[in-house]
């Protein structure tokens, strides 16, 4: 059931379950009787011919620890295939089914992520996977708007105890989603999209899935013509879950940020902006927007969108957060510390608004208050690698040396770019600072791999290559401007695990890149030293590093506005 752009599914009402389904029933005939509007599975009106599509079904590790767990699942989706065929004319071929672990407590709509990042769909049109006592609450299921990626949720008590909460309904439900299907208004209640059987459609979801039997399931809501995103909007007006925003805004948002993702920020910014158009009221679409802008410089239209998702949604803390940033950049300091403090009394576990706050903090030279800030930061979340960065700063600038040491460190290991300078100020102050490799001469050309070392010495070489794949990560800023390359490096370690000498011996294009590689290798000492049985002096090591640039966000952006 959609939230948004997302399906979470079969809501229950708050009546005790007896009286809950006695009411249900009764609601549903009301209606059927008045407005005609619920509708069993009828046949399709004349098309040309049956749509296939094709399902890559994954079961994930509870779900196969059912008793013939693969017998039940091919069963549900011939249940539903046949609802579908029957009035739409759409029939799902599963095409293969596959295992998958998750692992434990993993949320609905991170395993949803999860499987689309870590499942190829191949050949296949649509995603869907299966999951077994995993369930949240009263949500049995998750899919995105006119997506290609489904999860349904079985074993749960009241799929076990409800007839309109089995896998069957679930199934039905999500796929619905995926080609346009919403939650439809009171009217619609008893339909598969509103609590209802799996072969109960309201008329205005008959009405979309109709529209779009044929879309194609690999440009995603961009394959959506204007005149079908009209008409759908056309009948989502006619009535809809009131308490939830307009999903295709939400899915038209979302592909427009996974193309600015990719480097289409102008597609992107353009879709953005027909999101909002569809639902101005959608907050999480204009804090979307003002992201983009933002993260382009042009600060004074960020602004402008992200004060209007703070007013649409005062709880809309990321717009918040990003607007007191840009009021900092714009040099309207007092209005950035009161938004960003106005967001810590809202969440007090967000970090970045912490980092806000010690940056301005830091510059009225109120130090001591910076570094709590920042420590609040590290509090709430101590992998947030900026606020380790403006730590090592705040340490350094108070005369705290050895402490400022680690938290660079640890910060360039979470990918943040430390300044060369506040890295040599380190070096001169802190004794235990590991120096800085000297220079190597021209390359040998009998360097060992160090992903491939011989074996007389590939124990003692993998040991200092996973020293320096300890210190590496994807530098933020080089992923933030899209920079990616190989390069290559080459070092000479003595017998005694000296860095003797360190070169960069091929660019990846990008400086950032470059100089972070350098200094993964400088923090990857000391080295272990040489093994006895290894009779060289010294032996000279190549490793090669490549960044790539994802198409798409590692992460989809959230709907717009719960």
């Amino acid at each position: 059931m959609a939230r948004g752009s997302r399906g979470r599914s079969l809501r229950l009402s708050p009546f005790p379950r007896a009286r809950r389904l006695g009411l249900a029933a009764a609601l549903v005939a009301l209606l059927a009787a008045l407005a005609g509007r619920v509708v069993h599975a009828q046949p399709a009106r004349p098309v040309d011919v049956v749509r296939v599509v094709t399902l890559r079904a994954v079961a994930e590790e509870k779900y196969r620890a059912q008793p013939g767990w693969e017998a039940e699942l091919r069963r549900t989706v011939k249940t539903v295939s046949d609802i579908y065929e029957r009035t739409f004319q759409i029939r799902f071929q599963i095409l293969d089914v596959v295992p998958w672990t998750v692992g434990p407590a993993v949320p609905l709509d991170t395993m949803k992520r999860r499987l689309r990042q870590e499942v190829p769909i191949g050949a296949a049109d649509v995603l869907v996977g299966f999951a077994a006592e995993r369930c949240e609450g009263l949500y049995y299921g998750v899919a995105q708007l006119f997506g290609r990626v489904a999860m349904v949720q079985t074993a749960c008590l009241d799929t076990a105890v409800l007839s309109h909460t089995s896998a069957d309904v679930v199934l039905s439900h999500e796929l619905a989603h995926l080609f346009g299907a919403f939650h439809p208004g009171p009217a619609g209640a008893g339909t598969v999209m509103r609590y209802g059987p799996a072969d109960r459609f309201d008329g205005q979801n008959l009405r979309v899935i109709r529209l779009t039997r044929t879309r194609d399931f690999t440009t995603g809501v961009q394959g959506v013509d204007a005149a079908a995103r009209q008409a759908w909007s056309a009948i989502y007006a006619e009535g809809h879950a009131s308490d939830e925003p307009n999903p295709l805004a939400g899915a038209v948002a979302n592909a427009g940020m996974t193309l600015a993702a990719q480097g289409k920020e102008s597609d992107g910014e353009a879709m953005l902006r027909e999101a909002a158009a569809i639902d101005p009221r959608a907050a999480r679409v204009r804090t979307m927007l003002g992201l983009l802008l933002s993260g382009q410089g042009r600060l004074p239209e960020a602004a402008k969108e992200l004060e209007a998702a703070r007013s649409l949604s005062f709880r809309e803390t990321e717009a918040r957060t990003e607007l007191g940033f840009v009021l900092l950049k714009l040099g309207r300091e007092e209005e950035a510390l009161t938004e960003l403090r106005d967001v810590l009394r809202v969440d007090r576990r967000a970090s970045r608004p912490y980092v806000g706050v010690g940056m301005i903090l830091a510059r009225r030279r109120r130090m001591a208050e910076a570094i709590t800030a920042f420590r609040g930061a590290l509090s709430a979340d101590p992998g947030y690698g900026p606020a380790h960065l403006e730590l090592a700063g705040a340490l350094d600038a108070v005369g705290q040396p050895a402490e400022a040491w680690p938290a660079a460190a640890r910060a360039h290991d979470l990918g943040e770019d430390v300044p060369a300078d506040l890295w040599q100020r380190l070096a001169e102050k802190v004794p235990s600072v590991p120096p800085l490799p000297a220079p190597c001469a021209g390359a040998t050309g009998s360097a060992i791999d160090l992903d491939r070392p011989p074996p007389d010495v590939r124990e003692y070489v993998t040991r200092i290559r996973d020293r320096i794949r300890s210190h590496r990560a994807y530098p933020r800023l080089a992923l933030d401007r899209r920079q990616g390359g190989e390069l290559q490096i080459e070092l000479q370690v003595a017998r005694n695990g000296r860095l003797e000498c360190a070169a960069l011996r091929r660019s990846s294009g990008s400086e950032i890149l470059d100089r972070y590689m350098m200094t993964a290798v400088r923090l990857a000492q000391p080295l272990p030293p040489m093994p006895p049985q290894l009779p060289q002096p010294s032996l000279i090591l190549s490793g090669t590093y490549g960044f790539r640039v994802v198409s798409e966000p590692q992460s989809l952006p959230r709907t717009p506005a719960r």
